[in-house]
């Protein structure tokens, strides 16, 4: 069995994507890294707002169920990508946040430079195009735009972020929301006032982040 402080923790990180409407219905998973080759997930069909430590599903990097009644959501595999791609990824969040999912399809590329809080907290920001939930080339793609960046925006499907901890990655969820949200009204206007390349460098420096200040699009090549 799990440590159950890790379970409880990730059912937290549950329960907060629901409350900052973050997530309806069935939608969304959530993984936490717990040794080199286990995982603890979010199984699939169950409300993340419902779930209980004893519901959490242990899978071994096989996608197989090692521990657990239930069955793991056929997103896993954008999740195994994206551990796959970076050593340093040791939670992931997928959420349907309603202002980021509608950034995703808008060409603002710069939204993510309205504020410093874009440019510190979510480091580069990609982007890729739809692709059937659950397929490898979903899981292809993602761990792509992972090697690139921490937040990625999947079209029409919302999008994962992930970090060090479960915190980290939930955070980053939060902070995309709210600053979709921001990038978003601003847009409404036909001179939207943004960070200046410069300033936002600067700061990005400061962070130890590197890599694009516009959103990134990833390209599929089947």
């Amino acid at each position: 069995m799990t440590n159950i402080d890790e379970r409880n923790a990730l059912i937290r990180i549950c329960h907060q994507l629901y409350e900052r409407h973050l997530l309806s219905g069935l939608a969304g998973n959530v993984s936490l890294r717990v040794s080199k080759n286990r995982f603890l997930a979010t199984p699939t069909a169950i409300r993340k707002s419902e779930l209980q430590p004893k519901d959490l599903i242990l899978l071994n990097s096989l996608g197989e169920v090692i521990n657990g009644n239930s069955r793991p959501s056929s997103e896993m595999a954008m999740h195994y990508a994206i551990y796959h791609a970076r050593k340093d990824a040791n939670a992931i969040v997928h959420a349907h946040p309603i202002y980021a999912t509608i950034v995703g399809l808008k060409e603002i590329k710069w939204a993510f430079r309205v504020t410093a809080e874009g440019i510190a907290g979510l480091g580069p920001v990609l982007r890729t195009p739809y692709l059937c939930p659950g397929t490898k080339e979903l899981a292809q793609i993602v761990g792509k735009a992972a090697k690139l960046g921490k937040v990625i925006l999947l079209q029409h499907h919302g999008a994962c972020t992930f970090g060090k901890t479960l915190e980290e990655a939930f955070s980053r969820m939060d902070t995309l929301e709210h600053v979709s949200q921001i990038a978003l009204k601003a847009n409404m206007f036909t001179d939207p006032k943004i960070l200046s390349v410069k300033s936002a460098n600067i700061l990005r420096n400061l962070m130890g982040e590197k890599g694009s200040l516009e959103i990134q699009d990833v390209t599929w090549q089947s």
